[in-house]
């Protein structure tokens, strides 16, 4: 159905420098190890890494394994440059190269999208899936605006786990870990009949220690309980069809605190009388059928996706009934994708394509209790809830082409028509002291609309088989959404950004180097982001902000067995150029009456934009008598970044006027984060045994900060040092 892309060797004049480069390569020789061929579906349809006119980081499930890398793709950040991954109150919520979400309330969706096997997931709970199936990862930079529409203004992450075999066999996995938390991790295939073929993966962990304590009660915190179960099953009932079945189900039960206040007794310690903690599950079905005519290949995947989930947090940090937010949420959604595809023998490659989303997402209910509401509200109510909703429909229409003008030089041209539409509606209850509980509103209703034409342009030239330049631009969008955290829910419009970006991809030295690199811009226009404001997350489109960088990736065949991984991400430029209304301190000291400060942010640095992030990786096998040991080690830099903006011109309820600009209101300092991982092999591949360690320098980060009106900088730290064994049998 899906043909591998290779590289096809072309006649075609080389420039001078890129001619000497290519002999210099052909002269290693040809026995030599080389690099293991990548193929990628980032434009839907198989073809070489390198061939693509697109940056993307992409991994297969082996150099995931060599790095360790089986849990969640929170930890692909050690091996993709320009990638942070952070965890919020509600999951997953990615950023590449700046590009992020930072609202993750139930009816937004994140910039960086994500999906696995085809199927969109619009719930960063749902993100957070196993790793331990996974046949490769692909992550794909910049807007994503035409094949992968859904709101792909950042890029997104593209998960393809294994197809099954009628040759039955699996593995199983036994972890142990210094925080008293055993993970069991397993996966089988077999043959069903003559044309089929069934897997079924799974994988639990609970840990029994948590990360610090809650000074209140005694308590761990940051600990997780959660396991996650897919299934495949695969049937060709003839050489033309396939038909791909899946479901998977992800049960969590984490012990969280994705913003407390730091006590002195240590780092992952706080002092809140109510649990912090996120319980929910989720679940999917989908359906991939394909068949191949004469003339183009047909492709139809149908999904459909679950979430419940629970969060309690305390919101004044404190060891005092003062706020708790108690809040019930739920998600469902349905997504239809047609694809229609150019054969394998077509001189253009094309596809055109229909995509239909909808999806229910509501807050039912979202509570505050505590002191707060007997003080704020006459009679002084003891629970204050609402009950918010927002229904997402979306219509789109697709089209690209990549059409060879020249030989060896190949023009790509794509186009996206997207309909978006939200509803909301609304309605609060509140619970005085005494009495029966009363509607405070009648139901609230609102809508918002947009429509929006998405475009790519890509120009691409194989100087040699083994070096390709591009040139692209790229347009993105992401629709609008309420903020269903609060009542009655305010809103942001959406968001927009063109792409230009400039980039060469290279294998040399006889296929033992692999080396790309590309230069972007980025017009960010009507930026989506929040702010805290007792509790609640509030909405806003943040004006508009410029992104320059420099990406880098590199990877090495030193000698046979070793593998050097190298990469960048450079931004000397990522700020605001419009930011009015900014959120800033909410009440900081120099602004009477507290809270009522207005702010210019225009030309301050943009969330979670770190100027360099560096990664370097290396890996070694040895085969010897007793068996096979893998040895790898990588490392990452991050440089520090702000996690709220910078404000400048400060302006309070009287109309005076004062200047603050320091250099970050809430900075998180630069870091360097350490992963090794050692395995030995029987020499029979049938029993292994790892040691592995994550943050071996014990490294102390936030991966989720926030500035609130009650409570200052407030943020949700990183994992740290961990380490453990594992046990696992190959049959």
């Amino acid at each position: 159905m899906c043909t591998h892309y290779g590289f096809e060797l072309k006649k075609g004049l080389v420039a001078t420098v890129i001619a000497s480069v290519a002999l210099s390569t052909a002269s290693v020789s040809s026995d030599a190890a080389v690099l293991e061929e990548i193929v990628v579906t980032a434009q839907k349809r198989a073809e070489n890494l390198q061939s693509v006119p697109i940056s993307i980081s992409a991994f297969t499930s082996s150099t995931l394994e060599r790095y360790g890398i089986d849990n969640s793709p929170l930890e692909l950040q050690f091996i993709t440059p320009g990638l942070q991954t952070t965890q919020v109150v509600s999951g997953f919520s990615p950023r590449i190269r700046a590009i992020g979400s930072t609202d993750s309330t139930p009816g937004n969706e994140s910039s960086v999208s994500m999906y696995v096997d085809g199927v969109y997931i619009p719930a960063s709970a749902g993100g957070l899936v196993s790793l331990s199936n996974i046949d490769r990862v692909e992550v794909l930079k910049g807007p994503q605006g035409t094949l992968f529409g859904r709101n792909a203004t950042g890029g997104l992450i593209n998960v393809i786990t294994r197809t099954p075999s009628s040759e039955t066999g699996g593995n199983l996995s036994i972890s142990y870990d210094n925080f008293d938390t055993p993970i069991i991790s397993g996966y089988v295939t077999t043959g069903v009949g003559e044309n089929a073929a069934v897997d079924f993966s799974g994988r639990w962990e609970n840990q029994g220690d948590g990360w610090g304590k809650n000074l209140y009660d005694g308590s761990d915190t940051y600990k997780n309980d959660n396991y996650a179960l897919r299934s495949k099953l695969y049937y060709t009932p003839t050489d033309e069809a396939e038909i791909t079945l899946a479901a998977d189900y992800y049960d969590y039960d984490n012990e969280i605190a994705p913003f407390r206040l730091e006590v002195p007794s240590g780092y992952y310690d706080y002092d809140q009388d109510l649990a912090s903690k996120m319980t929910g599950d989720a679940w999917g079905l989908s359906a991939h059928i394909g068949y191949e005519f004469d003339f183009a290949t047909l492709v139809s995947i149908s999904a459909y996706r679950d979430i419940d989930q629970g969060t309690t947090f305390d919101v004044d940090q404190g060891p005092t009934p003062f706020q708790h937010a108690i809040f019930e949420s739920y998600g469902k959604s349905f997504s239809q994708e047609l694809q229609l595809l150019s054969p394998d023998s077509s001189e253009i490659d094309w596809i055109l394509g229909l995509f239909y989303f909808q999806r229910e997402a509501a807050f039912d209910p979202g509570a505050q209790k505590g002191t707060v509401l007997q003080l704020a509200f006459n009679p002084p109510l003891d629970l204050f809830e609402i009950y918010n909703k927002q229904d997402t429909t979306s219509y789109s229409a697709f089209a690209q082409m990549t059409y060879p003008l020249l030989e060896d030089f190949n023009l790509t041209l794509g186009i996206r028509y997207t309909d978006d539409e939200q509803k909301y509606s609304g309605y609060s209850k509140a619970y005085p002291l005494s009495g029966m509980p009363v509607e405070v509103s009648p139901t609230v209703k609102n809508d918002l609309s947009a429509d929006k034409w998405t475009y790519r342009l890509a120009l691409d030239y194989s100087f040699t088989p083994d070096i390709m330049g591009y040139v692209s631009y790229n347009t993105g969008f992401k629709s609008g959404f309420f903020n269903i955290s609060g009542f009655p829910a305010d809103s942001a419009g959406p968001e927009t950004l063109e792409a230009y970006e400039v980039g060469l991809k290279s294998q040399l030295f006889g296929y033992r180097m692999r080396f790309n690199i590309g230069a972007y811009i980025y017009d960010y226009k009507d930026v989506q982001t929040q702010y805290i404001l007792q509790g609640q997350a509030v909405a806003v489109n943040a004006g508009s902000a410029t992104v320059k960088g420099l990406e880098m990736e590199s990877v090495f065949v030193v000698t046979d067995g070793w593998n050097l991984r190298v990469g960048f991400n450079w931004m000397p430029e990522a700020e605001y150029d419009q930011f009015s209304p900014c959120p800033g301190p909410q009440n900081p000291p120099w602004v009477f009456p507290p809270g009522s400060g207005n702010y210019e942010c225009g030309g301050s640095d943009m969330v979670n934009a770190p100027e360099w992030d560096v990664s370097v990786g290396t890996d070694y096998s040895l085969l010897t008598s007793v068996g096979e040991f893998d040895f790898s080690l990588a490392y990452q830099y991050l440089d520090d970044f702000a996690w709220d903006a910078d404000f400048g011109t400060v302006t309070d309820a009287f109309g005076a006027g004062l200047v603050y600009n320091p250099k970050g209101v809430f900075v998180e300092p630069s870091r360097s984060l350490v992963n090794a991982h050692i395995k030995w092999v029987s020499t029979g591949q049938d029993f292994s045994v790892s040691v592995w360690g994550r943050n071996l320098t014990d490294e102390e980060y936030l991966v989720n900060g926030n500035q609130s009106s009650g409570s200052g900088q407030v943020g949700m730290p990183g994992e740290p040092r961990t380490y453990g064994v594992t046990l696992g049998l190959e049959f």
